[in-house]
């Protein structure tokens, strides 16, 4: 009836209160227009209503939730005060909801709706059934949530609900999320609402709430941090009823006119302010005390006079106390329990508090409209008012028994409900047993509070845990007590109160004598720093529980270092001979005091990259040793992947290849483990992965950065994503899509806040854009002093490796753009910050730099400097060819062109002209367009200095080629000044010289094949790389004229629309997606967005051979006419290879089948070549690779053959 919530219930006396609202059509329609809005694909929403206690939220909210339309769906649940330190319990109860809404759908509409759920939450499966367990039917059996710190959890939480409500919203079209009572939120709650409607939106969504402002004076302003919570947010105040509304209600209500009902209900507005829930409860007691009387006609009647006798309080709650009052003794007393036990309540519940029978007094208080039905054998308050006049019953003095009571009752497994009351009454509890049971049940609700990221939560109920204990919880609970100061020290930490932090870490470690306790409270008191980013701080307390748990570290620097040499010894000993699948076939380790060790270690090491290197070098040996020992456990992925990095320091490339495997496969096995993200990185910054291919490296750290995402850890995922991006440029991604990473990155820190190292990160990253490109990102914002001072670090070397990855990349594009006084001042700072690590990729990058920024120097300076840089060069060049040696795939070309330089300085011409033509070869042939684009240049520069302009302009046009595929507009325009000086001519406008060079080795190449099995890949591994495409496919006609995939092996995924098109036309299509997609529409085109495509007939002779499907979804206009000019060339002779490779299979099947055999003669009548069948009759073998399809029978035997002449 628009009075609280709808009800429909009648007092004894027959007064039926309507079930309608009544003043509120302007607030629906608003709620009904936002809704329209975000169906129809507007961004999230936050609505609000807001209102004084009664007025009738509630049931505006419960009459738009009827009036959704299907398939729209609404999820709905209420915060409740007593669950206000229960962390997310609202919308934990309305997901809750999920659990059972596919049985109320048809089938096929949701046939795979739960593979769908699954897919898009992944690993946080498990975090969302541990919040809400109904979802369990729908995921499925999932591993144990893992702990993490605080942080990591809520970031883990928000994102797999954020998941989970993305893909809801997305099937039903729109969701709406539906919190009522919002001011009895806790903090998580609304930190998770906020993140639903942040950036990215998450299309159909609608979060409709309401709350009750605070009263004047209060500190804090709901509607305030509401309106924080996102960018859009709307608010919908309500207000007591109108006068006219409050007269319709009456007459509906009391069965007369409006004009009858008029004195009454200005004496009911008089008295009840027109607040909704008042109106409702003050007619309620009139009807009660027969004020208002039913006539035989139906009517009601009353006497104003003794309606205005009747109190009705100032406010609704000081109402309903008076009709609670009016109740029976015993009808008082249930609900006064019920009210401690909470909004809802089992009977049962009750009864086993309150004793005696309940049944016909709950009756009585449904029937006044006291309670309701809840479903599940549950009642449930009518309203918080309601509920709170209730409470009001309770003498203070009775109210914590009474709670000790509810807390004693209630089943076990409620556990925040139990904690919930027995905390509020814990001075009453006196036996130890049962102290130590509550000190348990906090300890559990703490940390299931931590393991959602809720840290207010869980930083009360674990110092609530500790106030729990017993007088002695040493002596008598102490694995209980270590735990409880563990927990409240963590929580403590994370609440920005350090100092009580250690001192109960120092308190735990004083009073426990167990070595295990001590060890990990020492471990906890080694890793607290590092939960806020400090990997500088003390490691003193990991030591001493390594210590502790036997393993012998040394005091002294000078012992460390012989330490680190022998544990480093023994490791390699070890290792010698062993295969990873000895390392994988042992049991896990299960030794105690090994696990402890290995876990401490791993926890330590990340720290390393700001200790001495024999510091890194001990701990991860003894480490990996002790797996060995005892076998591996998950967290011996991270002592492996830093021991690979040691050993490849020290070019032991099998030994750290193995420690490799060994750490991929440990957390290849654990899913989403909180080792992966840190052992993946590390693994990727050695030269292991790197020997496997660049690709695979590259991809470890986009993989570590979704790991880390994943587990909630978004200061690694930043750091890995800063780490990702610029190992994208390093190895020759194309500069747009590099800034593409980095556009990302600044609309990340826009929606999460400042985080000034990524930004400083990310600054210098669009510096070098913007350098090579003539162009940044344009989304950076203003430098904060923080993020300066930072930078300034950064260029000093003060940030240890980071600035060594910060500095390489800024010294490569340094080279690159000829500053090579810039470059020499980089490279002397980053050896000076990171002097050691040879067996690490930055290290190879930042030699490679340096080395081509000494050989352009070296001319310029005295003699006795080019001696000291001899020496120099002679070290880079070694390391180097080492490391070309072990990956010559993304290292081959860098020692070729630094050699080049090298023997162009000592001038010896022919053989430096070769090295820069194999360097040019080796780059291309991996993929590196920008080391292609180096070696070319640097050869045309030597060419023009040695006064050939033809072969500089040569050179250099391939330069320009490779540049422009790479995206470097500066170096494209550097270099078209520079052919335009050496040829007089404009710069290049039709087909270079040297593309056509370049064409022309492609055309050799595939010329030397003529089986169609080598040549089909090799075809389209050429036109990709020509082309400078993503990927690409080919498609040959059968003999029903339709088209099959033949390259590559493994049909992928092509748009149908193009490729038919082309088919059908004989026509070529060229553009972007939405080009292509005018003239050939296909869904293919819309889900992935290729900014450049390319789809062309190959003919020969005018039959078609074969159509080539060429694609890059990140770079514009790569095909356009010039670049499909230079390509026709390459298509031509791609038709000519085609229809030889098929002549060649018709007359080699033609050969194998003809039924006599056949001798090629010479005029002298000596054999010159012989059919498969003749061989078989000389009794020779016939070759694997025939080469044609007549062998060469020079050699053979006549006397064996009959020759007819």
């Amino acid at each position: 009836m628009g009075l609280g919530k709808p009800s429909s219930a009648e007092t004894p006396a027959g007064l039926t209160l309507p079930d309608r609202l009544y003043g509120r059509e302007a607030r629906l329609a608003r709620l009904r227009a936002v809704y329209e809005r975000v169906a129809a694909g507007g961004p999230p929403v936050l609505a609000c209503v807001t209102g004084d206690s009664g007025v009738g939220k509630s049931a505006l909210l419960e009459e738009f939730r009827r009036q959704v339309p299907a398939p729209g769906l609404v999820l709905a649940a209420t915060f409740v005060p007593e669950e206000r330190d229960v962390p997310y319990s609202a919308v934990a109860a309305a997901l809750g909801g999920l659990g059972t809404w596919p049985s109320t759908v048809p089938a096929q509409r949701l046939a795979d709706w739960p593979a769908r759920l699954v897919a898009a939450v992944g690993s946080g499966a498990d975090v969302l059934i541990d919040l809400v367990p109904a979802l369990r039917p729908v995921f499925g059996a999932q591993a144990p949530v893992a702990d993490l710190p605080v942080r990591q959890s809520r970031a883990r939480m928000h994102l797999a609900v954020r998941r989970l409500v993305a893909e809801v919203a997305g099937q039903v079209r729109p969701l709406v999320l539906l919190l009522d009572d919002l001011h009895h939120a806790d903090e998580a709650s609304l930190d998770l609402i906020g993140e639903l409607i942040s950036d990215p939106p998450i299309e159909q969504l609608l979060v409709l709430g309401a709350f009750r402002p605070p009263p004047a004076g209060s500190a804090a302003s709901l509607a305030a941090t509401i309106r924080g919570l996102g960018r859009s947010v709307t608010t919908l105040p309500l207000r007591p009823l109108s006068d006219a509304a409050l007269a319709e209600l009456l007459a509906d209500t009391l069965r007369t006119t409006r004009t009858g009902v008029a004195p009454l209900a200005r004496l009911v507005a008089a008295k009840t302010g027109s607040n909704p829930l008042s109106v409702h409860h003050f007619l309620r007691r009139l009807a009660d005390g027969e004020v208002l009387r039913r006539a035989r006609t139906g009517a009601w009647t009353w006497d104003l006079e003794a309606v205005r006798q009747v109190g009705a309080g100032s406010h609704a709650r000081e109402l309903i106390g008076y009709r609670l009052q009016e109740q029976p003794p015993r009808v008082r007393q249930l609900l006064a329990t019920a009210a401690t036990i909470g909004t809802r309540f089992a009977a049962a519940t009750l009864q086993a508090v309150a004793g005696g029978p309940v049944a016909a007094p709950l009756d009585l208080a449904v029937r006044a409209g006291f309670l309701a039905a809840a479903g599940d054998g549950e009642l449930r308050f009518s309203h918080d008012q309601v509920r709170q006049a209730a409470l009001d019953l309770v003498a203070d003095d009775d109210l914590d028994p009474l709670r000790l009571r509810i807390g004693r009752a209630l089943p076990e497994d409620s556990t925040f409900a139990v904690v919930g009351q027995l905390n509020a009454a814990r001075t009453l509890i006196t036996a130890d047993p049962e102290r130590i049971r509550l000190a348990e049940l906090n300890l559990r609700a703490g940390n299931t509070a931590q393991r959602w990221g809720a840290p207010e939560a869980a930083r009360g109920y674990f110092a609530a845990g500790l106030s729990a204990l017993p007088a002695d919880p040493w002596e008598r609970c102490p694995d209980l007590a270590v735990a409880l100061h563990m927990r409240a020290a963590e929580a403590e930490h994370v609440a920005g109160h350090p100092d009580r932090a250690l001192r109960l870490l120092d308190k735990a470690m004083v009073r426990t004598n167990v070595d295990l306790s001590r060890v990990e409270v020492l471990a906890l008191h080694a890793n607290l720093p590092r939960l806020g980013g400090d990997w500088d701080a003390d490691a003193e307390p990991g030591i001493r529980a390594l210590r502790l748990l036997g393993i012998d570290l040394p005091t002294t620097t000078d012992g460390w270092r012989a330490a680190a040499d022998a544990a480093l010894g023994t490791l390699r000993h070890r290792l010698a001979g062993v295969r990873l699948s000895d390392l994988t076939g042992r049991p896990p380790m299960t030794d105690r005091p090994a696990l402890a060790a290995t876990n401490l270690i791993a926890t330590l090491l990340p720290a390393a990259r700001v200790r001495p290197p024999d510091w890194l070098t001990l701990l991860a040996a003894r480490a990996a040793t002790l797996a060995l020992d005892h076998g591996a456990t998950v967290s011996s992925s991270i002592p492996f992947a830093f021991a690979g990095l040691v050993l490849a320091d020290q070019r032991e490339h099998e030994a750290a290849t193995l420690c490799m495997d060994m750490a991929l496969h440990l957390v290849g096995g654990v899913p989403a483990t909180q080792y992966a993200a840190q052992a993946k990185a590390v693994v990727a910054l050695s030269l292991p992965p790197w020997r496997r291919s660049v690709q695979f490296a590259v991809g470890l750290l986009r993989e570590a950065y979704a790991d880390a995402l994943e587990r909630g850890d978004q200061q690694f995922a930043k750091a890995n994503w800063m780490l990702y991006q610029m190992h994208l440029f390093a190895t020759g991604t194309h500069l747009d899509a590099v800034a593409e990473e980095t556009r990302a990155v600044w609309e990340f820190l826009a929606q999460q806040g400042e985080d000034p190292i990524v930004a400083m990160s990310n600054r210098a990253m669009d510096d070098i854009l913007a350098g090579l490109r003539g162009r940044g990102t344009g989304l950076a914002p203003p430098e904060s002093p923080r993020e300066a001072q930072l930078a300034r670090a950064c260029r000093g070397g003060a940030l240890g490796h980071a600035s060594s990855v910060i500095l390489t990349r800024m010294l490569a594009a340094a080279v690159l753009l000829g500053d090579y006084p810039r470059a020499l001042e980089l490279a002397e700072t980053i050896e000076a910050v990171e002097p050691y690590g040879r067996g690490r990729f930055t290290a190879a990058d930042r030699s490679f730099y340096h080395a081509l920024t000494l050989t352009q120097c070296f001319e310029s300076v005295p003699p006795e400097q080019r001696r000291a840089w001899s020496a120099k060069l002679d070290e880079l060049q070694a390391a180097l060819d080492d490391w070309a040696g072990a990956a010559p795939a993304a290292f081959g070309y860098r020692a070729l062109l630094v050699s080049a330089e090298r023997t162009r300085l000592a001038g010896n011409v022919d053989q430096a002209v070769g090295q820069y033509s194999r360097a040019i070869a080796a780059a291309r042939e991996h993929g590196f367009p920008h080391g292609e684009g180096m070696a070319a240049e640097l050869g045309g520069r030597y060419a023009a200095a040695r006064g050939i302009p033809d072969a500089a302009v040569a050179y250099l046009r391939r330069a320009r080629t490779c540049y422009e595929q790479w995206g470097a507009g500066t170096k494209v325009e550097e270099l078209d000044r520079l052919i335009a000086g050496l040829s007089a001519q404009e710069p290049a406008q039709a087909p270079e010289p040297l593309d056509l060079l370049t064409t022309l080795h492609a055309i050799e190449t595939i010329s030397a094949h003529l089986r169609l099995d080598e040549l089909l890949p090799t075809l389209l591994t050429l036109l990709v790389q020509q082309a400078g495409a993503e990927r690409g496919a080919l498609l040959l006609p059968g003999p029903d004229g339709q088209l099959r995939q033949a390259a590559p092996a493994e049909p992928v995924p092509l748009p149908d629309g193009p490729v038919g098109y082309v088919r059908d036309t004989g026509r070529t299509v060229a553009g972007d997606y939405l080009d292509v997609g005018k003239l050939a529409p296909d869904p293919y085109l819309d889900r992935h967005a290729p900014a450049s495509l390319l789809c062309t007939p190959i003919r020969y002779a005018g039959e078609l051979m074969a159509v080539v499907y060429l694609e890059h979804r990140q770079v514009a206009e790569l095909f356009g006419e010039l670049a499909r000019h230079q390509l026709q060339a390459l298509f031509t002779h791609a038709g000519i290879a085609l229809h030889n490779a098929g002549t060649y299979e018709l007359l080699a099947a033609t050969v194998r089948e003809l039924p006599v055999p056949v001798l090629v003669l010479d005029l002298d009548r000596k054999v010159r070549a012989a059919s498969p069948g003749a061989i078989g009759r000389l009794g020779d073998q016939i070759p694997d690779d025939p080469g044609t399809p007549l062998y060469d029978a020079r050699q053979r035997l006549i006397g064996h053959l009959i020759v007819v002449p």
